[in-house]
Order: C-alpha cells, then structure tokens, then sequence
C-alpha cells in the first residue's frame, strides 16, 4: 500500500520543510540560543557583519571563539572542519553547536549520524527536514530515524508522515499504533486531530480492520466539524464511514452515512456503494436507482448492467 493512502495528511501548515539555509538558521537560535545572546553580544554583532559581508573574526580567546569558527567554516562549505569545532560542544550539551553539527554531517550525506545532533538541539523541524532528505536519498532508514526523533520532540510534526513511511515500509500495524499514541499525547482540542484520524481510518480499511475503521471515521468527523466545518473533505469523510459500516453489517447507519456524503457530491464510487447498502436493506427500488445513475454515467459500466439485469429479471 502505497502513502498515497494518506493524501491529504497535514501536521502544521504547509512549509513546515524549511530550505537547509532556514533550518541551518534555526539552529542557531535553538533552545539556549538567549543565553548565549547574552553572553556573546560582541560575537553576535559580528555574525550579522559577516552575514552583510564584513566584519572581523573574533579573537581566537573569544568566550565562543571555537563556535564563530564553526560559523565560519559552515561559509566556507568545509564540513570536516565543522565537525571537528562542533562536536565536543554538541557532547556537551550546546544546541547551538549540536544544530551546526547536525547540518554539517547532513551536506555530508551522513543522514542517519546526523539524527542524533539535531535530536539534542530539539530541531524537530530541522529533523523533519532531515528525513526527507534521506528520503530522496534512498536512505528510508534514515528517514525512520529522523521522523521519529522530531515525533519525540513534538508528535504534530511527524506523525501522518511518519505512518505513512512506515506503511510503505510494510508495517501498517505499527503505523495504526504511532496513530493511536500520536492522538492521546496531545488530547483534545488539537487542529491535527482530524488528519491523523483520517490517517489511521484509510489505514484500518486498507487492513480490512473494519469495525475500528467506523470509529476512526467518526474520530475525523468529531474533529472535522469542531475545527473545519464544512471542509471539502466532509463527503469523502461519510464515503469512507458508510463503507466501514457497510463492511461490519450496520446497514442503516451505513444508509445515514452514504446519504450524508451524497449532501457533498456523488460519484461513480457513492453510487455503487449506495446500491450495495439498498439491497442489503432489502429496497430494491432504490438500489435501482443508483444503478440507473451510475449507467447514466457510464453506460458501460459492468457491475451495474449485471446488477440491473439481475434486479430486473428477478
């Protein structure tokens, strides 16, 4: 099953992939960026000197002498050299330097070594990022790593697009539980609920997991209406409820359902579901009906014509 499953998936509004110039800039203000502000005012001035295109490096006995080194071989595209002057502060615990030496190590192409600083600089965006850069790499591991590593910082980054790797990957059951756990950590009252729900839902169909399919479904519809109401997604959202229910015998809810996705649209896809629902409840004029709309349609349309012909000849 491929992550088309889980078009539509949204963590925070789009542009949350920043260019590596941006995520680079991050970095540099990570949490314990203010006290270092303090502490290097001097220093400071002179980045934004050199960002302008002038300025003097500090002097080599600077308080952060050995981070404006870094700085300056970030400028200068010298990776190793970044490496070397970052990583004994990173070890120590300063975000800033651990956020230079997540970037270095990622121009390095060292994806999966690259997690680790940028986890300890809290960058969850810069992580984000991260995999889908080992993404287009080929590197899915790598991508797995980083994408759970923002999800610890904060779910609402990662999550859709952390479950869909993992169902590409073939493990669509670990990809529900990341859902499941993703949806209690930030409680109620949060705008990504209804995505995730939508998520988990395709997922459990796509796993003929039926009956917690109708669940996730009314999840999406709860929190659709509270922060999106009237969203375009509202007839695709019955759609797949009526289907689910369908599926696990409630045919009179599954009715309302598919009637209530025909008040945003129909479709070849409704319409032949709906008819299926009609029989089901014993309505044959009704399914007919459908039928009918689908051949309208698509004259040509087997499961219909057969239908039809059964119904008629019946």
């Amino acid at each position: 099953m491929s992550s088309a499953l889980m078009e539509g998936r949204r963590e925070r509004p789009p542009g949350i992939f920043l260019p590596l110039a941006a995520i680079f800039c991050a970095a540099l203000v990570a949490p314990g960026a203010p006290r270092a502000a303090r502490e290097n005012a001097a220093a400071l001035g002179y980045l934004s000197g050199r960002l302008a295109g002038g300025g003097a490096s500090p002097a080599g006995d600077h308080p952060r002498g050995d981070y404006w080194q870094a700085v300056e071989a970030v400028r200068a595209a010298d990776w190793a050299t970044v490496v070397v002057l970052a990583a004994p502060g990173a070890a120590a615990g300063d975000h800033q330097m651990a956020g230079l030496l997540g970037y270095a190590y990622l121009q390095l192409g060292e994806y999966g070594v690259a997690v680790a600083p940028w986890a300890r600089a809290r960058n969850a965006e810069g992580l984000a990022a991260l995999a889908e850069e080992a993404l287009a790499a080929g590197r899915p591991e790598a991508a797995e790593a980083a994408y759970r590593a923002a999800w610890e910082i904060d779910p609402r980054i990662s999550a859709s697009r952390l479950a869909g790797l993992l169902v590409d990957l073939g493990r669509p059951g670990e990809a529900v539980d990341l859902l499941r756990v993703s949806i209690e950590a930030v409680g109620a009252f949060e705008r990504d609920l209804p995505y995730w729900y939508r998520s988990l839902a395709r997922i459990l169909m796509e796993e003929d997991r039926w009956a917690e399919a109708v669940e996730a479904w009314q999840g999406v519809i709860v929190n659709a209406n509270l922060f999106y109401p009237g969203a375009e997604e509202d007839g695709a959202t019955y759609l797949g409820l009526a289907r689910s229910l369908f599926m696990t015998g409630r045919y009179a809810e599954a009715r309302e359902a598919i009637e209530e996705s025909f008040t945003h649209g129909m479709d070849q896809d409704g319409l032949l579901l709906a008819a299926q629902i009609y029989l089901a409840l014993g309505d044959q004029p009704a399914a007919l009906d459908a039928y009918r709309a689908v051949l309208a349609e698509d004259p040509e349309n087997a499961e219909a014509l057969e239908a039809v012909g059964e119904i008629e000849g019946g």
